[in-house]
């Protein structure tokens, strides 16, 4: 569900988005998952820049939309490992509830985000060195042959969730 207050209040009147970067915006959300990260953005892209083509309005295109709307930071982009886009809809907690269960195909994505008053904040490089180099000590505390039962434990409570505190 999208937030009105948040789509049509001054933090993003004053950006200067224009009309067509909160249609894309809206559609971001409509093709997200539980925890806002969407893997077509460019199939989103595409399949609205046709339609404007077939309509006639081609004076700014949806493409320049998305990357208004990366650098003005209402969705963070990441590339994976496979050279595509990832993006994330930065305040997709202020639109949905948080509940338990969400889950998301980005699971190693949510490892370079933290939630602060419901709006997903980029953690600096060295947070993410702290949270690597606290997992690589919990493997070294564990002999190897409790190793498998303690990762079997720790991805269990990855299940019920999130990688990253609320």
């Amino acid at each position: 569900m999208a937030n009105y207050r948040l789509i049509n209040s001054d933090f993003v009147r004053d950006m200067e988005v224009t009309n067509r970067a909160k249609l894309l915006y809206l559609f971001f959300m409509f093709n997200a998952d539980d925890l806002g990260f969407v893997g077509n953005g460019n199939k989103v892209v595409s399949n609205l820049q046709s339609e404007e083509v077939e309509v006639g309005i081609a004076q700014e295109h949806f493409r320049d939309a998305l990357y208004s709307l990366v650098d003005k930071g209402l969705l963070y982009a990441f590339a994976n490992n496979y050279g595509d886009t990832i993006y994330l809809v930065r305040h997709w907690f202020l639109h949905n509830k948080w509940k338990k269960g969400l889950w998301t195909n980005y699971k190693s994505l949510t490892k370079k985000v933290k939630l602060v008053d419901n709006e997903y904040v980029l953690k600096t490089e060295e947070e993410i060195k702290e949270e690597q180099e606290k997992w690589t000590k919990k493997r070294e505390e564990h002999p190897t042959t409790q190793r498998e039962e303690v990762l079997d434990q720790l991805e269990e409570e990855d299940e019920d969730t999130l990688p990253f505190e609320k």
